[in-house]
């Protein structure tokens, strides 16, 4: 969950990289689009909480971008730099804040990581993705029975991601039935042992951690995803 956040600041390429180090399968990035245009990591909308600066980011040129520093250190990574730096070593969990889908087409033909990333964003915008490059494996968010249904007609569906309101035992067979992985968040409170094991004997292929030592570590001799 933006890399191993909790021993570098989220979403930088020294995060990324101890998450590999941890042993992470998947590192997750959340992907925005500047105001001229190139991509770049940020979770939040403004880049006021982990930098000294202020403002939107899609408000922000490049240039403006890497002048700021992150709090803890470091610079605003682009996704031109993760991608050829990481590419290889780590599967991509590209969160899509906000960013043009043929900008994202473009970045994975050009670094070549379509089979490494998967896709987590509206249904709207991962439908657009797909037609621009039919490879991408796709990652919407499950929210119910019916809505999995409904997902599973409209896009050629890989993954489903679950998060503690639509993880059920339930919805996980459903979406193993329709040859989806399920790829679940365990944040938070439910960031524990305990809830690894329950995602675990739920049927979870993958799970999303702040603590990818803690995770990797207790499912070490399991095939389950960490990122």
């Amino acid at each position: 969950h933006r890399g191993a956040n909790r021993e570098a600041p989220e979403n930088t390429i020294p995060a990324f990289r101890r998450a590999i180090e941890l042993g992470a399968d998947y590192v997750e990035i959340d992907v925005r689009q500047t105001a001229d245009g190139h991509l770049v990591l940020m979770h939040d909308a403004t880049v006021d909480r982990m930098t000294g600066g202020s403002g939107a980011v899609t408000a922000l040129n490049l240039v403006d971008l890497l002048r700021l520093r992150i709090r803890g250190g470091g610079t605003i990574p682009t996704l031109d730099e993760v991608f050829s730096q990481l590419q290889g070593r780590v599967g991509f969990y590209f969160d899509w804040k906000q960013a043009e889908p043929a900008k994202v087409a473009e970045a994975l033909r050009r670094h070549g990581v379509v089979a490494d990333t998967v896709f987590y964003g509206s249904p709207d915008r991962l439908a657009q993705l797909q037609q621009l490059e039919l490879r991408v494996r796709l990652l919407p968010e499950a929210v119910s029975a019916e809505n999995i249904d409904r997902l599973v007609e409209r896009l050629r569906v890989t993954y489903l991601a679950f998060d503690r309101r639509d993880f059920t035992p339930e919805n996980v067979r459903r979406a193993h039935l329709y040859g989806a992985q399920v790829f679940v968040d365990r944040l938070g409170p439910e960031d524990t042992t305990q809830h690894y094991r329950q995602a675990i004997a739920w049927g979870a292929d993958g799970i999303q951690t702040d603590h990818p030592d803690r995770l990797v570590t207790m499912t070490r001799r399991s095939r389950i995803n960490h990122f």
